[in-house]
């Protein structure tokens, strides 16, 4: 994960909400929770905007992927999802999104992720 976080070209971000999320995955996302709280993934917090109003739930997408998706739209980043109604979300709202499997490819390719740790997100994810 830290090779990662020094390799990419741009900063990782997320929100308060994902980092709740993240904190129940267990051992599996540890790495992750642990740069969430050293501030090597930017943690967004839910009393600034755009996150300091409500974000409702809406049935087909969860208020935590919305609230990725209103931070990205507002602050200038993209979605980095492999939640197929996040990324239906997001292009009918015009917020940029990037598919996990996409984002692996590109990391393949730039050479920031093994093949082996590929494999394995590949694996986390579903998408094998």
């Amino acid at each position: 994960m830290r090779h990662v976080l020094n390799t990419l070209p741009y900063q990782l971000c997320t929100t308060e909400f994902v980092q709740e999320e993240a904190k129940r995955g267990g051992e599996q996302l540890k790495e992750a929770t642990q740069a969430m709280e050293t501030g090597e993934i930017y943690v967004h917090p839910i009393n600034q905007p755009p996150l300091d109003t409500a974000v409702p739930e809406l049935p087909s997408v969860h208020r935590t992927d919305r609230s990725l998706a209103i931070c990205a739209h507002r602050l200038g980043g993209i979605v980095l999802t492999h939640d197929k109604k996040l990324q239906r979300y997001c292009s009918t709202k015009n917020i940029a999104w990037m598919s996990l499997d996409d984002f692996l490819v590109q990391a393949e390719q730039n050479g920031w992720l093994s093949a082996k740790q590929i494999q394995t997100l590949r694996m986390l994810a579903g998408l094998l």
